[in-house]
């Protein structure tokens, strides 16, 4: 059964340059709750950074969803 981890990623969209991707510890169920979860965190994420700083650098996050297999899937095909 695959999981979902959440990664999220900041940019500097006026350099054109983003930060190095920040994978969640956190495995979500389903997709969907996954990019919900995208949505809460990048807007959490944005309202704590000083607002000067977001205006000036047109700071946004990215994210995304990695399916990720269950520890007891990956068990079962490497003991086959």
């Amino acid at each position: 059964m695959l999981k979902f981890v959440l990664v999220i990623q900041m940019c500097y969209a006026m350099q054109g340059v983003c930060n190095l991707p920040m994978p969640s510890d956190v495995k979500y169920e389903t997709h969907k709750i996954c990019a919900l979860e995208g949505y809460k965190k990048a807007g959490e994420m944005i309202s704590e950074l000083d607002s000067d700083l977001v205006n000036k650098n047109r700071i946004l996050f990215k994210f995304w969803c990695m399916e990720q297999k269950k520890e007891d899937d990956k068990k079962k095909e490497t003991s086959t």
